[in-house]
């Protein structure tokens, strides 16, 4: 399994924080967040990596190099252009060697036990994806997902109406693939806010009855995005507690 992590974003939200540090790797706990991905999946046996990046990418080359000293191989691939995780996706596909993928945002904070979880939930359903779901009160700015009882997924909506909840399930940034995912991102048209996002390709593998599963983080579990200076407190908080 090849791990791809999503680090090209500026994060305009968290003002001159991120005017000489690449958003991921502002530090979490004391920690850089990408180095504490990098090392939660390393644990769960992932060591093989593709590291999207854009913003500020000469810093994020320099400090993990080809990853050696972490554990791992990483790989670098600059976004292009386009907007959105599908467009993130499309820049990696050149780089991708496995049949299975592990895909991550680089900028969200979660347990190791949610990259394990869904990581088990793929391989043990031989899913075709495998997508971490935390439980908000309102999924607007994220995507909405609904399930059946047996947790296979039935629908995904990207970035839904405020106040208008199809589901409290929210898309945790955190999935796994099969290769088949690279045909439908390769067919992907720009949405509404003019991005490629990958959340329709999941909605297409949907409508063609592939096997795709959420993995529901329990109670015990977090998730933290750090889109303003506010939540990378509120991350390394989480985060300070979890290591205790």
């Amino acid at each position: 399994m090849q791990a791809i992590i999503l680090a090209a974003g500026k994060g305009e939200r968290l003002k001159e924080l991120t005017d000489v540090t690449p958003k991921p790797m502002l530090k979490v706990g004391g920690t850089p967040l990408l180095t504490y991905i990098i090392t939660s999946l390393r644990d769960i046996g992932i060591t093989d990596f593709i590291l999207v990046t854009k913003h500020l990418e000469g810093i994020i080359k320099d400090y993990y190099k080809d990853g050696s000293s972490f554990g791992v191989n990483i790989a670098y691939v600059t976004q292009n252009d386009k907007y959105g995780t599908g467009a993130a996706v499309q820049t990696a596909k050149e780089s991708i060697k496995c049949d299975d993928i592990f895909l991550t945002f680089g900028d969200i904070v979660v347990p190791v036990t949610t990259y394990k979880g869904v990581k088990e939930l793929y391989e043990t359903k031989q899913a075709d994806a495998a997508i971490g779901l935390n439980y908000i009160d309102d999924p607007y700015r994220g995507a909405a997902v609904i399930s059946g009882n047996d947790g296979r997924i039935t629908d995904i909506i990207e970035k839904p109406p405020k106040g208008d909840i199809p589901s409290n399930w929210n898309n945790a940034g955190v999935m796994a693939f099969n290769k088949i995912i690279l045909d439908y991102v390769d067919r992907l048209e720009p949405s509404e806010r003019d991005e490629y996002e990958l959340t329709t390709s999941v909605a297409e593998m949907i409508k063609d009855n592939k096997k795709i599963y959420g993995y529901k983080q329990t109670d015990d579990e977090f998730w933290q995005d750090i889109g303003t200076p506010e939540d990378l407190v509120k991350a390394g908080e989480l985060l300070t507690e979890y290591r205790k």
